[in-house]
Order: C-alpha cells, then sequence, then structure tokens
C-alpha cells in the first residue's frame, strides 16, 4: 500500500512542495536526491502526467513535520 501524497504551497495547480502521510502527520519529502524521474513518479500518481521539473533545495519552503526520504 502506498502512502497518500500531495502538493503544499504551489504557485499553481500542480505545482508544489510534496509531502506524504506517515503515521496521521504530513511530512515533507527530503529533496536530497530528488529529480525529474522521482517527481514524475509523483505526478503520475497526483493525475498529471510527467513532471517538467523537479525543484530541490526547499525552493517552495520547508514543511512541517518529519522529512520522508525520497528514495
Amino acid at each position: 500500500m502506498q502512502a497518500p501524497v500531495r502538493l503544499k504551497a504551489g504557485p499553481r495547480l500542480g505545482e508544489g512542495r510534496v509531502e506524504v502521510l506517515r503515521e496521521g502527520k504530513w511530512g515533507s519529502v527530503c529533496d536530497h536526491l530528488w529529480d525529474v524521474p522521482a517527481a514524475s513518479v509523483v505526478c503520475r500518481e497526483l493525475g498529471f502526467g510527467t513532471a517538467k521539473e523537479a525543484l530541490n533545495r526547499a525552493q517552495l519552503g520547508q514543511g512541517p513535520g518529519a522529512q520522508a526520504p525520497a528514495r
């Protein structure tokens, strides 16, 4: 079973910081190894198709909660 995933704090639909639900709390995905193929998996899961880019270094701000590894 996959963990629920969402996008938060994005300026437009289909953009945002990736967060996953773990043990009842939302946490940001660590972007250390974040790349377009990883972002594409999340985009497809959310119904957006393939990612055009994968931002890192918390360009959309750090989220609350613990960080989950990107891989």
